[in-house]
């Protein structure tokens, strides 16, 4: 009778089933950390050891740490992935992103049973009474490629999650942004009608900008200043408000018709 070779599989995806409820019913206590570690650290790593190597006889060892290293791997570079493509990382994007990759390694290991001849059903090799049979003293090439294939795996995977994190941190030191303060220039005298504030402005947007910088309180105080800042360079400007009250400035570029950048100091 031949073996159920969907069984294995099934019972993986129903594991990762229960898990995945388990996360986005948002269950408290023990039951959602084993549902968490299960989906981080073990089912997509399980699932693609076998989908990768569905022939390589592996000690329990050797899988458990291929299991969380190719985990970890997997879910690094999805996360990179998503966050890139501006995905919000979640509690339930990351459960989503586990319970993909274990869905699509448990289907390829299943259709490599099918394509593979059943190996669960073996002759052994028959020797004359009396002879010893021969031992192999010497690793074969491909048996020592098909060893070192996981090994090579894991590290390849890291290393184009080192390689993607560092593109995408030098993509992140590009933004372009603009800085906007304003703090007090001083002690204010007791009974003084204005006090000193000093508004600052630092061009992080990669280009000289043209800026509209509006100061005004809750009452008639208005002001205005139009600097143009060039790139890594800093504005500032020392100027007299109400002693009173909340002070705003408000931050805009060139063509905007709304504030790029607000502050307020009471």
């Amino acid at each position: 009778m031949a073996p159920n070779r969907a069984g294995t599989p099934a019972v993986l995806l129903a594991i990762t089933s229960v898990a995945a409820l388990a996360v986005v019913l948002q269950f408290d206590g023990p039951p959602a950390v084993v549902a968490g570690l299960l989906l981080t650290l073990v089912l997509p790593g399980y699932a693609m050891t076998r989908g990768l190597f569905p022939g390589r006889s592996l000690s329990p060892i050797e899988r458990g740490t291929l299991a969380v290293t190719l985990s970890l791997a997997a879910l690094a570079l999805g996360g990179i992935g998503m966050f890139a493509g501006g995905a919000r990382l979640s509690r339930l994007s990351w459960a989503e992103l586990g319970v993909g990759v274990t869905v699509v390694s448990a289907l390829v290991w299943y259709l490599r049973q099918r394509t593979r001849p059943d190996s669960n059903w073996s002759t052994a090799d028959t020797v004359e009474q009396g002879a010893v049979p021969l031992r192999a003293t010497t690793l074969s090439t491909r048996k020592a490629a098909l060893r070192l294939a996981p090994l090579a795996l894991a590290v390849l995977f890291v290393t184009v999650a080192g390689v993607v994190s560092w593109h995408s941190a030098s993509r992140a030191d590009a933004v372009a942004f603009t800085e906007l303060s304003i703090v007090p220039a001083g002690p204010v005298e007791e009974g003084a009608a204005q006090r000193d504030v000093v508004i600052g402005v630092i061009c992080h947007e990669q280009h000289t900008t043209q800026y509209t910088v509006k100061i005004h309180d809750n009452g008639s105080f208005r002001a205005s200043f139009t600097p143009r800042v060039r790139n890594e360079a800093t504005w500032a400007v020392t100027t007299a408000v109400p002693a009173t009250g909340t002070i705003t400035a408000e931050l805009y570029r060139e063509g905007d018709t709304t504030p790029y950048r607000s502050v307020h100091l009471s």
